[in-house]
């Protein structure tokens, strides 16, 4: 596949995510549970879209890093997908928020430092890695740590990582 096709179809991708991400929230707060885990599913599959598109544009700046990366997202969106598709019976979300929260980190300082994409899109991209791992750390004393969970999966998987993805979608589209 071409570059510019792949570009293409990760920015369809990015916009379907942030879709339904957003129904995610939507979803938690007002729909029935199988609607919930319908947008968990979506999220799954759009991000598998969307992930060698950003792989293929972060190896031009540091192709280790963008492997490492993008396999640890991999990861974690797999582990997610197959909880919500009945194939694992312990929660995921931990390796999942983990494995996105890493990996964007370590995508947008790459984007920082080479140029890759305007610093306000990276600046968003590496506040939305560093609250995403905040949902894993907090993850692991809930009791203590509910605020911080809460706080940093509203502002990040709900606020930040969706508009992140749209302007990056815009960018893929572009190119």
């Amino acid at each position: 596949m071409d570059e510019k096709k792949l570009y293409r179809t990760g920015a369809i991708c990015a916009f379907g995510l942030a879709a339904a991400a957003l129904l995610n929230v939507i979803a938690t707060f007002t729909g029935p549970y199988a609607l919930w885990v319908i947008s968990r599913m979506l999220i799954v599959v759009f991000a598998l879209g969307f992930l060698p598109a950003l792989q293929v544009k972060m190896r031009k700046a540091h192709a280790g890093y963008a492997f490492w990366m993008t396999n640890l997202a991999y990861l974690g969106v797999a582990a997610e997908g197959l909880y919500y598709f009945g194939k694992l019976d312990f929660d995921t979300s931990w390796l999942f928020f983990g494995g996105l929260g890493l990996s964007a980190l370590a995508f947008n300082v790459i984007a920082l430092r080479h140029a890759l994409w305007p610093k306000a899109l990276a600046w968003i991209g590496v506040a939305t890695g560093v609250l995403l791992l905040c949902v894993v750390v907090a993850s692991f004393w809930p009791s203590v740590l509910y605020v911080v969970s809460q706080v940093s999966a509203g502002l990040g998987a709900v606020v930040l990582y969706p508009i992140w993805l749209i302007w990056l979608g815009i960018r893929f589209r572009i190119e």
